[in-house]
């Protein structure tokens, strides 16, 4: 028995050594890092200059169209004609004309975020929306250093700047101007106080979490996981968090407008699980695609090296929704079950942490979209799995996490490729966890 846990821990010290010849030349390791991310900003910035936004663009005129009385959650409001205000144009709504849905299917909570710089001109808002999307990005992944011990910290430098700042999935997602990062950095925030025991006692403990689930309502099962790990003020703080946006929300968008957001989601799950999810129509006679300082022309933007990985998305049958929100339930009544056996069974704090930060990843699986640029969201997960792998994996676990960072890295991009990349983070999770449970002391 004890020759067997010795074999299992052996994989462990050889990647300590390993860590520890690289902290000999920690400098030189941090320079190449800086290196490499400034070469991935100057990509990035030029895709920004280059590419129009095409995920950006009807966040800003949802907010626009909220700021201005209108409802953007009804299809005719935002449909595009020759007529259309260049400020409430949005091309891509060609794409869905003939399927009654708008392309804003965004909830009123985080069309807020957007509204600060709505009245800017579009091509200002393109570099705002970028920038920040890349200081959240780095943000989070200073935060998820701060809360992962310092012996393990550079070996999740090394994996954060590389498979993740510099990664083409990461590009497309600033490309797009999507939003997933802002979830990322709430989740971390909450992530890194829930680490230490001294930030533990703050009353916003919670907060970021309850921001999140109004950005994102799947993310609400993360209440119940705070109550039941322990963090009872958290849950309550983060439900009034969540309450307190949702309430802000209400000058600019009302019962009404909430309830088309909710319709509007409903048809676009019913869509992308038709056979055939819509066909783009041709313009409108006598309409741009130059908008606002940007070419919108379909073909300007980076090519989509994934594609949709969701029940709903790949099986496209009738019955795929159904059996989408079936398993949405019984990931949400699973890990709530999980989290509730592990505060019972006094099972690891990390663990629990593993599955706190692990759960938005599953969720979004069952959701009627997910492409590429949404792995984003494995980065806290990475901060939990990172020193679980280094402390007790063995050759299985430390296999799947080289995996799932090499197939990270930007030249690995592809179809095949996006796919092996989140099973193998998720196999990763999931030895993680066993060799947590294991390295719990025996009662």
């Amino acid at each position: 028995m004890l020759r067997r846990m010795e074999r299992q821990r052996m994989p462990a010290i050889v990647v300590h050594r390993g860590l520890a010849e690289i902290r000999r030349f920690r400098w030189l390791v941090l320079g190449l890092l800086a290196l490499a991310l400034l070469l991935a900003i100057a990509v990035s910035l030029s895709d920004a200059l280059a590419f129009p936004g095409f995920d950006l663009r009807p966040k800003v005129v949802g907010a626009r169209a909220l700021l201005l009385g209108l409802d953007p959650y009804l299809p005719e409001t935002l449909r595009w004609t020759a007529a259309t205000p260049p400020a409430l144009t949005d091309t891509e709504t060609v794409f869905y004309a003939d399927t009654g849905l708008a392309r804003v299917t965004y909830p009123p909570s985080l069309l807020l975020l957007y509204m600060p710089f709505a009245t800017l001109p579009y091509d200002v808002q393109r570099l705002v929306w970028w920038a920040l999307e890349w200081t959240a990005l780095l943000t989070s992944i200073g935060v998820l250093c701060a809360a992962t011990p310092r012996r393990f910290r550079l070996a999740f430098l090394i994996a954060a700047i590389g498979a993740f700042a510099c990664s083409y999935f990461w590009r497309w997602h600033a490309e797009r101007g999507q939003y997933y990062v802002f979830l990322v950095l709430l989740l971390s925030l909450d992530l890194f106080a829930l680490r230490s025991g001294l930030l533990r006692q703050r009353s916003w403990l919670g907060a970021p979490t309850g921001v999140a689930i109004t950005f994102r309502p799947t993310f609400a099962v993360l209440v119940p996981l705070l109550w039941f790990m322990g963090e009872r003020r958290a849950a309550v703080t983060a439900v009034l968090a969540a309450a307190m946006v949702m309430a802000a929300s209400l000058p600019f968008a009302g019962v009404q407008e909430w309830q088309h957001y909710f319709d509007n989601v409903a048809t676009m799950a019913r869509q992308v699980a038709e056979p055939v999810f819509s066909v783009r129509l041709p313009p409108p006679e006598g309409a741009s695609y130059f908008v606002e300082g940007y070419d919108f022309y379909p073909t300007r933007e980076l090519v989509a090296l994934s594609r949709n990985l969701t029940f709903s998305g790949l099986l496209h049958r009738p019955w795929a929704l159904p059996l989408s929100g079936t398993v949405a339930m019984l990931v949400s009544f699973g890990v709530v079950a999980a989290m509730l056996w592990l505060r019972t069974a006094r099972g690891p704090r990390e663990l629990s942490l593993l599955l706190f930060a692990t759960t938005p990843v599953l969720l979004d699986y069952t959701v009627p979209v997910r492409w590429s640029y949404v792995d984003v969201v494995f980065l806290p997960v990475l901060a939990v799995v990172i020193p679980a792998v280094l402390q007790y994996g063995g050759v299985w676990t430390l296999g799947s996490v080289a995996a799932a960072l090499l197939a990270s890295f930007y030249g690995m991009e592809g179809l095949t490729v996006g796919l092996l990349r989140q099973l193998f983070f998720l196999l990763a999770v999931a030895l993680s966890a066993v060799a947590l449970w294991r390295s719990a002391p025996s009662s």
